[in-house]
Order: structure tokens, then sequence, then C-alpha cells
């Protein structure tokens, strides 16, 4: 698939809200840079900037313009402007964006804007899609012509008697075709690429119904479902899209060979049953699409489509499959870039947890062997910092484990919360702060290892936040959904509680790197809990939705493993 050429687009958006204006100003551009950004508050301010010509796309909200987005593609439709329309709605309101034909994308607000981000994509798809069908219409073709009308005079009548068409006919379904062509072979959007391709196709067949079939491989059998329906005669927003189509021999023999099927003389009954709708159906033509499904097109006259027709239908089918193909390899590039660039971010995030976890270990092991030399007779001193390296190396055995499999949190297994909670006061330097566990021993599911290092970082935030010899306190929450670890300190300031997770956010100088708190909240989302912090009588912070098991039973093996020396 050919790139999007990199050209300035410009975009129109009209609204009244000014705080959307004004954000899609800003932010868009940062999207896309070759984006550029105009607003009109009304529907005279639009057409004044439309009537300057230097419009490439207009964006609307489909009900916040003082009347509905399509009577405004409309309306634009109306006065001559070839630009396309470009809508974004509540995800709960339908647009019925068939009976406008500028109407080239309809985006699902976040928020009260677009996503940015597909919004972005979007515009510059639909733009690069209608200047290639603009360039295609401008763009002289007399060589062309000629071997097309040349082609066309040696055209036969088909197999059951219908007559071929005229040159001048052909020769203008060919441009039309070349032109919708054209406009394919950028397009990144499967939907897009379906619809522009099915408008085309109806042009050539002129069929009374045109449906295309997806295909569904779940289940084990194919199915193959109705995702889009058109004709002039039917009420779309009435049809029943993303049924299952009935499973005739005609349609999936079609599908299931790969190969296109022509019924001149069907009998209408089976084919009305397939579609639930009234006509009497006397002619089908049936075009796979790759493995991506299936397009019918239905006559109430039998013979309808000629065999030019067809075979016209087939190449822009045909082509459809092609670009399909290219989106899909596209798409699962793009999804290979981003699993990779996500893999290499757990990595770095990786590092930089362990690393922090070390350095407060090394800390804590360094200030107790300055202890253990001034005070040589304390036996304590020394225990510590065993019990430090212990943990040193149990870290770098999980940290290899972790890094390996690229997870955060590893296999889990029965934790006993007031256990866990003293064995982890043990690993930091507490500088005169105390600890008071007033949770009974009820256990539950976790990473030990990897839980250590939630109780250890917040603890250290409460020794180096919470002013001279704090008391530490680990309790339970009072309706049970998990426990909480508070200080008695100053607590968080307002301002600075909503960034207290956030990587590298911290209030101190030297050698605190911000780290210790979002690597607690990643750990503890890691498991599927939620952590929250609030201000009472101090900083205390709140883990639950955990699940606990009835009060602990003490089995000799798990109480050696959890409470230690």
């Amino acid at each position: 698939m050919s790139s999007v050429t990199p050209q300035r687009v410009v975009v129109l958006h009209i609204g009244r809200d000014r705080n959307v204006q004004q954000h899609l100003l800003e932010s868009l551009p940062s999207q896309n840079r070759n984006i550029a950004v105009e607003t009109a508050a009304s529907k005279s301010d639009l057409f004044e900037v439309l009537d300057e010509g230097a419009v490439d796309c207009v964006l609307a909200d489909h009900r916040r313009v003082g009347f509905d987005g399509v009577r405004l593609a409309s309306s634009i439709a109306s006065r001559g402007y070839d630009v396309p329309v470009v809508l974004y709605a509540d995800s709960s309101i339908s647009v019925d964006r068939d009976t406008v034909d500028n109407i080239a994308a309809v985006l699902r607000k976040d928020g009260r804007a677009p996503d940015l981000e597909l919004a972005a994509d979007r515009i510059t798809e639909v733009v690069s899609s209608h200047r290639s069908a603009v360039s295609g219409r401008d763009r002289q073709s007399s060589g062309v012509d000629a071997k097309i009308a040349n082609e066309g005079t040696q055209q036969q009548s088909d197999s059951v008697g219908t007559p071929s068409r005229s040159t001048p006919d052909v020769v203008e379904k060919l441009r039309d075709i070349h032109d919708s062509v054209q406009g394919l072979l950028d397009l990144q959007d499967v939907d897009v690429a379906v619809d522009q391709s099915l408008k085309s196709v109806e042009r050539t067949l002129q069929a009374d119904t045109l449906a295309f079939l997806a295909a569904d491989p779940g289940g084990g059998e194919t199915s193959l479902i109705l995702t889009s329906l058109r004709g002039p005669t039917h009420d779309h927003e009435t049809l029943l899209e993303g049924r299952e189509w009935a499973r005739d021999e005609f349609v999936f023999t079609a599908y299931e060979e790969q190969s296109p099927a022509y019924l001149p003389q069907c009998g209408g009954e089976r084919l009305s049953e397939c579609t639930d709708l009234d006509e009497s159906f006397e002619s089908a033509f049936a075009v796979p699409v790759g493995e991506y499904g299936i397009l019918v097109a239905l006559s109430v006259t039998p013979s309808s489509f000629s065999k030019e027709d067809r075979q016209l239908a087939e190449i822009q089918l045909n082509t459809l499959t092609k670009v399909l193909d290219s989106i899909k390899r596209e798409r699962e590039l793009r999804e290979r870039e981003e699993e990779l660039s996500f893999q290499n971010r757990r990595l770095d995030e990786f590092a930089s947890v362990v690393s922090h976890d070390f350095r407060g270990l090394l800390n804590a092991a360094q200030g107790r062997l300055v202890l253990a030399t001034e005070q040589p007779d304390n036996p304590e001193h020394l225990r510590t910092v065993d019990h430090v390296l212990q943990r040193m190396g149990s870290m770098v055995d999980e940290s290899v484990k972790l890094a390996r499999q690229g997870d955060v949190v590893g296999e889990t297994e029965k934790v006993v919360l007031p256990n866990i909670a003293r064995k982890a006061w043990k690993g930091i330097e507490t500088d005169g702060a105390e600890l008071e566990v007033n949770a009974r021993s009820y256990s539950f599911q976790a990473d030990e290892d990897r839980l250590y290092h939630v109780f250890e970082n917040i603890y250290r935030n409460a020794v180096d936040h919470a002013g001279d010899e704090p008391t530490v306190t680990v309790g339970l929450l009072a309706d049970g959904s998990g426990f909480y670890i508070a200080d008695d300190g100053p607590g968080i300031p307002d301002n600075h509680i909503d960034d207290i997770f956030d990587a590298g956010y911290t209030t101190s100088s030297g050698e605190n790197n911000g780290l210790g708190l979002s690597i607690a909240h990643r750990i503890v989302e890691a498991h599927g809990w939620q952590i929250d912090v609030l201000n009472d009588d101090g900083a205390r912070f709140e883990i639950y939705d955990l699940s606990f098991d009835n009060q602990y039973d003490v089995d000799s093996d798990f109480l050696k493993r959890n409470i230690g020396d």
C-alpha cells in the first residue's frame, strides 16, 4: 500500500463550544504536524471560509451546531462545495451517513470532542482519498479512453442473451471504476474501503439490493454475517444488519470456492428468504472478496446483470480484496510494532523498579553496618543486614524470572497480611519510626516478593515525609475489601495528591527519584487490585478489591515461610 502523501491538510471545525474549538486548534496539529485547524461558530461563518477555497475537510459535531450534521453535509454539497465532511457523535446516536455522499466518516466522541489520534488519522485518510478522486477526475486520459473504447466495442452478449451495453456506457463505467480504485489505494480503514467500493459497485450493477456478507470463522464453521445492505428502495435505518445469512447453496458455494457465481433466473423465493425483504428476487450475482466475505447483488428482474457489468464488478471487488489484504498487513505490522514498543517500555520500567528497590535495600544495609560499627555489642544490626542481603538474593532470582517472562507480577501464593507487613518493615531504614499492625491474620493470594515492594515503598514514603519518628499503621479496611497503610504525619498537600503515583514525581531533593509510589501503584494494579491515597490525620494508602481467604489456619511450613526469623 502506498503511504499517505505528507501534504498540508486544512480542517474547518464548526461548533459553538469555545473550549472544544480551542482544544482542537491546539491538539489536532500535535497529532499530525501537517494538519492546520480553522474554526467557524455558525453556518454563515463556515460558508465564508469555504468561499475562500482553502479547506480540505469539514469537521462537525453531529448534534452541537444548531442542526444535525447530516443536514450540514447536505447543505455543503447542495451549494456546490466539493469538500468531504467528517462528523463526530455520541455512541448512542445513529448517524445515517448513506443519505449524503459527502459524509466521509463518522467518529465517536471522547468526552465533548473526538479522540484526537483517531480523528487525525481518519481526516488524513479522508483527505488523501478525496484528493486522489479529484486528481483522477481531472487527469487527461485520452490514451486510456481510446483503449477502453476499443475494448468496449469487442464485448459480446452474455451467455443468457443480455445485450452488450453501448461503448460510451462501458467507457463511463470504466472511468468511474478508475476513479474509485484510485480513491481506495491510500485507505487504511476496512469499513471505509468496503463502503466506498460498494458505492462504486452499486453504480456499476444498478442492482435492486446489494449486500455485503462478512465472513466470521468463529465456532469452527464459517458464517456469513450481513454487515452492509444497499439499494434504492430500502430504508437503511430499519434493516437488521449483523444478522447471519441463511446458508443457501448459491452464496456459500461461491464463497467457499472463491469463484463468482451468477443465477440469471433463480426463481425468487429462496433468495427472498435469505434477506427477510418483501421482494421476490429473480436474478443474483455473488462475488467473493477474498477471505473477508462476499458481495451479493440481487434484482427483481430475470437476467438482470450483463456480462460486461459482471466483469467490471469483479475488477472492482478484486481490487477491494487487494486493498483489504494490504490493510491487514499494515495493521499486523502496526500491532507488532506496538507490541515491541510496549515490551521496550516494560523493560525500561522493569529496570527502574529493580534499580530503585536495590538502592533502597543497599541504603538500609549500609546504615545498619554503620550502626554495627558504632555499637559492636548490639547483634540486631548485623541480623538486619543479613535479612537485607537475603532479600536482595531473593530479588535477584525473582527479577531474572520476571524479566524473562516480561511480567510485573509472577506466580501468586497465600500471604498473611500482618506477617508480610512486619517482615517488609525489616527491609528499610526506619530512622526511629514505629510500626503498628492492627490487622488480624487474614490471608490472600499475591506475588509475595512484589508485594514486599509495595509495603517497602509506602513505608519509605512515610519515613521520608511524615516527620520525625512517625508511627506507621497497617490495618484492615472497615468493609473488609482490603487493607490500609497510614502514617500520622502532616499528610499530602491537596495540590499534589492527584500526582502522587506519577513516575518521577517527588517533593524531595537529593537521591529520591520519585519512583517508589509509582512502582507500588503498578504492582497493585498488576494484581488486579486498586489503590487510593487520602488524608486522614496523615497520609493513608488504601489497597482494596482483594479476595481474603477465611481466617488464617496455621500449618508449620506456611508459618516458617511467612514469619521468618
